[in-house]
Formats: structure tokens, C-alpha cells, sequence
């Protein structure tokens, strides 16, 4: 297994804080503005649970690093 280096971690967290934020958008404006099909509204939460799932697996390999 290959390991991650501090600065690549790092690019991942910032990348899924990204992601997380657009999720959470994309998720209020479903809600909001019905833009959105509302099949598609659970689709977007097992994408932000799958989000916030890699960033807790994340924070665990810092203590590795």
C-alpha cells in the first residue's frame, strides 16, 4: 500500500471541504428552489455522508504521517 505525504492529505481535505460545500449548496437549493429532482436528493446525501466519512479517515492518517 502506498502511503500519503502530509502535503497530498492536505490536498484531500481541502478538496472535500470543497466538495462538502458544494454538496450542502446543491442540497439547500433542491430544497429551496425544487431545481433539482427530488430523486436526486438522496443521491446528494450519500454523497455528503460518503464526504464526511473520508474526512474522519483522513484525520486518522495524520497520525500516522
Amino acid at each position: 500500500m502506498t502511503k500519503l505525504n502530509s502535503i497530498e492529505l492536505n490536498v484531500l481535505e481541502v478538496a472535500l471541504d470543497h466538495m462538502e460545500e458544494h454538496l450542502n449548496d446543491l442540497h439547500i437549493e433542491s430544497i429551496s428552489k425544487y431545481s433539482i429532482l427530488l430523486h436526486d436528493a438522496p443521491l446528494i446525501q450519500e454523497r455528503l455522508d460518503a464526504v464526511k466519512s473520508l474526512k474522519i479517515k483522513i484525520k486518522s492518517l495524520w497520525k500516522i504521517v
